[in-house]
């Protein structure tokens, strides 16, 4: 019994991230117009026709006119793509999914979902966009939405910075928590984007350009090291976004 215990706990430490358990999560106030970010010549692999965000999001308030930005490249007259929870574009509130048009200055909707999520209450949110206007999807707590498309160009390689809780230099800052942040460089499976919330990632995994657990700091754990500036003192706050499969049946 104590030799099959020792190996248990041997296996669940070699799937263990280096940095290990995700107890923290990043808190935004958009009162402060706090964010994070990284400029567009500083960045390794963010620049992306076909990508999958995926992230754990709480919110401490609605938007109080239009949107909460999750994560954006985009600046003025320079937009590439981006994720949102929006007030405004949609009877109700609704996750959206925009990039630019061929000359990076005109944000055009690629599709959107209505939903409400509600404040105090943790969602896995994920967005899959591709250059095939039709080709765009949304989830939800790993339930890919019902959303309404629209035809689109192809996505542009533009230079706005990454940004994660706001767009262009602190705008439309979300409020609330962000935690357990990935970006990929393809179009993940519906399996695959659920398997995201009953684990922590290594760092390692095909086609990941940037993660960020915010566990401690805000430091891209992929090979890219796309690690982020905090403005306006973005903080970490204890709270668990995620359940811990690491100890599933024990």
């Amino acid at each position: 019994m104590k030799l099959l215990t020792a190996l248990i706990l041997l296996g669940i430490i070699g799937i263990m991230p280096a940095y290990g358990f995700n107890n923290q999560a990043g808190d935004f106030e958009a009162g402060s117009s706090q964010y994070l970010n990284i400029t567009d010549a500083s960045q390794t692999g963010l620049d992306l026709t076909n990508l999958t965000f995926a992230a754990w999001v709480k919110f401490e308030s609605q938007p109080p006119t239009n949107h909460y930005r999750l994560v954006a490249k985009r600046a003025t007259n320079q937009i590439q793509y981006s994720f949102y929870y929006s007030v405004s574009e949609c009877v109700g509130s609704c996750l959206v999914i925009t990039s630019g048009d061929v000359d990076c200055a005109t944000e055009v909707l690629r599709t959107s979902a209505v939903t409400t999520l509600t404040n105090g209450r943790w969602y896995h949110v994920a967005a899959v966009l591709t250059n095939a206007s039709t080709n765009n999807f949304i989830y939800l707590d790993g339930v890919r939405l019902a959303e309404v498309s629209q035809v689109a160009g192809s996505i542009q390689n533009c230079t706005g910075a990454f940004e994660v809780g706001s767009t262009n230099g602190g705008i439309q800052n979300m409020d609330g928590l962000i935690d357990e942040l990935s970006v990929w460089n393809r179009v993940l499976s519906p399996d695959e984007i659920r398997g995201l919330m009953k684990k922590q990632l290594t760092g390692k995994e095909t086609g990941l350009v940037g993660y960020w657990p915010m566990e401690g700091d805000f430091r891209d754990r992929s090979n890219n090291a796309n690690h982020l500036t905090n403005n306006n003192s973005v903080t970490m706050i204890f709270d668990r976004a995620y359940w811990d499969s690491y100890f599933m049946g024990f």
